[in-house]
């Protein structure tokens, strides 16, 4: 889905407005459909804005959301894909395996401070 996923420009704006600001990790899994469907949508999005992607952790795992280095570990990884973001060396908020309203929405509302919870948070 990456060369057919577009974002409005109005979007891009947006994020690129605050995104410079943070690092990212991504747990991920290759043999998760979630993971299939939204890390490379996610992946557009940085492109669009420009987000240098040295800046981005890309860190997959097997299916029991372990990794032979445990890179997972205190992180609390239940679902993936997990999208965490931090500003300052401090974790922000995370994007855990789908997003509520769009990753564009979700990720704006994690740049800009809104009152953003997870699928798994009520």
């Amino acid at each position: 889905g990456f060369n057919e996923y577009n974002i409005s420009e109005e979007v891009e704006e947006k994020i690129e407005e605050r995104i410079k600001d943070y690092t990212i990790t991504v747990f991920m899994g290759t043999w998760c459909e979630d993971s299939q469907n939204q890390v490379p949508k996610f992946y557009k999005i940085l492109e669009e804005v420009d987000f240098p992607l040295r800046k981005v952790t890309l860190i997959t795992m097997s299916r029991e959301k372990t990794t032979p280095e445990e890179f997972e570990k205190g992180l609390n990884i239940t679902n993936v894909p997990t999208f965490i973001f931090y500003k300052n060396g401090k974790e922000v908020n995370r994007i855990v395996e789908s997003p509520r309203v769009s990753l564009e929405q979700d990720m704006i509302d994690i740049l800009y401070g809104n009152n953003y919870k997870h699928i798994y948070i009520q």
